[in-house]
């Protein structure tokens, strides 16, 4: 098992969620990552290279991490409706997380 960390901007994102039973489903999925973090996820590309992702059932929450070496370190936790995803909101993504730092 890896030890997890999570980033200020995906904390505040799990922070912001009061459901209790949205929040257990967001926490179960971070535990399996914390297991195997490649079986449960797939490879980015392009400007987000390096970072893996992952989505609840239903498409509603995507996590995006990376693996360095025993660690699971999750850089963003996006909660969304099960809208089709563009191209434009990655290239958004890969600015908000290069601005900050964590890539």
């Amino acid at each position: 098992m890896r030890k997890v960390v999570i980033a200020p901007t995906a904390r505040s994102s799990l922070d912001s969620v009061l459901n209790k039973r949205i929040r257990g489903l967001i926490d179960r999925d971070i535990y399996r990552l914390a297991i195997n973090p490649v079986a449960e996820s797939r490879q980015l590309c392009g400007p987000l290279k390096g970072l893996r992702i992952t989505w609840l059932e239903g498409d509603w929450c995507s996590i995006i991490f990376k693996i360095v070496e025993k660690e699971v370190q999750i850089v963003s936790i996006k909660l969304d409706s099960a809208k089709e995803k563009k191209q434009q909101d990655f290239l958004e993504l890969a600015r908000t997380l290069f601005r900050q730092s964590l890539i």
